[in-house]
């Protein structure tokens, strides 16, 4: 995605015994110093942005260490995609502080790494072209952070995770570097079987091939110094252009096979033209590219002491993938892990390409790197408070009595209360049983959740209280969407019965106020920062769009 970087600086929220709703973390945007960089043909900056997010407690519970979580976006990802929704509708600090206040994580901090350059992706590896991508991430980025932030210093604390791009770099960094991190997973990453490469975006179309030879040999005919300006020219030119391939051909190309004594475009290339014009293949350069994405038969071979080092290997992936060579090359790198005694875990799940971002690494990678991960076991939370809880129908706000660890709710006439699924904000780090999601029967007039501290020292029994008043739902709301509660204060849900592509809220002139894009059946949109007064919800289902009002004290 070609986006500027998107700064953002969120305050720490300390929540009162009193509703008013989850506790946040903090995120921050920095530049920090990149001296891996340095020297590169292109003149990558050696300053490069991070987005770190900083738990609920830290800026209180100052003796506190934590864990770090370092992700590594996709390719043409800019931090300010995961900041502002843009990939499966994912918002990195919501998602972060919902993990952690809806018993998915303890709290960590977590660090976005860049990886974007002039060439739309680094690879996150090392090249003369680029600069050292992965000295950046190994060292420059994971300095940085334990100099100046209060984490646990060593690789048993720190995690590796990415999407794409970066979940190639995840796999293969961890692999590299078990000194550093103890855990890497890889969505939708970046491995190809034993022929996927040919079969990938770089080789499936000789349009595109013949169109990197004439390139070369352009830029081949023309002075070394008049070349580089021509080729900074065709990058700009590639950048702006909606198709990426060519772009992301000479990415993978500066990365994995360059060459910088052969002067602009930097990097070697496998394919030649015969004086027939018929495609040649050189087996000797086709090894580096190779070497990239794939190879990952010789590659377990080499790092299996390293890969037996790491306390987590994981690799996630969607069987509708656009790039379907992308599910077969995952598919044989979980045979060959398993044949030679690795240990890891594989999830297969229906998605595309990260359109499943969010629910993915809220669900499965983030709490498999929770289950793995060192924590600072002296500073550990032994609350166990619900800051917030919903159910669908509600009338209005619960009430949460924290004395007497209850909480009562009111429902319409009609609503099916022997199966409801509620939303809980809990204390930072705390686990929930029955956990997140799961149906809860109020149909005797209560229920019971029983909240863990994140030090697992404390749990709390919390009751909850279900009142019905005579106000029913109407059919319409019964049969497709759910918006409550309506009137709202702080937040409102909405459920309906499928996936929900996109939300709006809109004042009643038509200004758009707030769009999320939930990618699942529900979503919460936040209105306590909007005034009193009339709102109107689209919600934008696979087949309809519905509307409602909604109503703001």
């Amino acid at each position: 995605m070609k986006l500027k970087t998107f700064v953002a600086l969120l305050f720490f929220i300390i929540s009162p015994a009193i509703f008013s709703g989850p506790q946040t973390g903090t995120v921050i945007l920095e530049n920090i110093p990149a001296p891996s960089l340095a020297s590169n043909v292109l003149n990558e900056p050696i300053q490069q942005p991070i987005a770190i997010y900083l738990p609920p407690s830290y800026y209180t519970n100052i003796d506190k260490r934590y864990p770090v979580i370092y992700f590594l976006p996709g390719y043409e990802d800019t931090l300010a995609a995961y900041l502002k929704g843009y990939v499966g509708g994912y918002f990195f600090e919501k998602s972060m502080n919902s993990n952690i206040t809806q018993g998915r994580l303890k709290e960590v901090i977590m660090v976005m790494v860049n990886g974007y350059n002039v060439l739309e992706g680094s690879f996150f590896q090392n090249s003369p072209v680029t600069g050292n991508w992965e000295d950046f991430v190994v060292h420059d980025v994971v300095d940085y952070i334990d100099a100046n932030y209060r984490t646990l210093p060593n690789a048993d604390s720190r995690a590796l995770v990415g999407l794409s791009m970066g979940g190639y770099g995840a796999l293969n960094l961890s692999m590299r570097n078990p000194s550093v991190f103890s855990i890497g997973v890889g969505e939708c990453p970046g491995l190809a079987d034993e022929s996927g490469l040919m079969n990938s975006s770089l080789f499936n179309d000789t349009v595109l091939i013949h169109k990197i030879i004439s390139l070369k040999n352009y830029f081949d005919t023309l002075p070394k110094v008049e070349a580089r300006q021509k080729y900074l020219d065709t990058v700009a030119y590639f950048t702006a252009d909606p198709d990426w391939l060519p772009i992301f051909t000479l990415a993978y190309g500066s990365a994995f096979a360059p060459d910088t004594a052969a002067g602009a475009p930097y990097f070697d290339y496998p394919f030649t033209e015969d004086s027939n014009g018929w495609l040649v293949k050189d087996t000797v350069i086709f090894k580096k590219y190779d070497l990239g994405f794939g190879d990952l038969k010789h590659k377990v071979e080499v790092y299996k002491d390293s890969l037996l080092e790491l306390g987590g290997y994981g690799i996630d992936y969607g069987t509708n993938d656009f790039f379907q060579w992308i599910p077969e090359g995952c598919i044989y790198y979980d045979s060959l892990l398993t044949a030679n005694g690795i240990p890891h875990r594989l999830w297969v799940n229906s998605g595309g390409h990260g359109d499943q971002h969010r629910s993915r690494t809220e669900n499965y990678e983030l709490p498999y790197c929770d289950s793995i991960l060192t924590f600072d076991t002296l500073h550990l939370s032994n609350a166990t408070q619900i800051d917030r809880f919903s159910c669908p129908y509600q009338l209005s706000d619960a009430t949460i009595d924290t004395l007497n660890q209850t909480i009562h709710i009111t429902f319409r006439a009609n609503t099916k209360i022997n199966s409801v699924v509620p939303t809980l904000f809990v204390s930072p780090g705390a686990r929930i049983s029955p956990p997140q999601g799961s149906n809860v029967d109020l149909s005797s007039g209560s229920f019971t959740y029983t909240i863990t501290s994140e030090s697992g020292a404390v749990s709390t029994n919390w009751t909850v209280i279900a009142g019905v008043t005579g106000i029913e739902s109407t059919e319409s709301e019964r049969r497709t969407i759910h918006i409550f509660p309506n009137p709202a204060k702080s937040f409102c849900r909405v459920e309906a019965e499928n996936n929900i592509a996109k939300v709006e809220l809109l004042d009643m002139t038509g200004r758009l106020i707030e769009v999320k894009y939930p990618d699942s059946p529900d979503a919460v949109i936040e209105t306590n920062t909007n005034p009193a007064g009339v709102y109107l919800i689209v919600i934008f289902l696979k087949d309809d769009v519905l509307n409602q009002k909604l109503i703001i004290n």
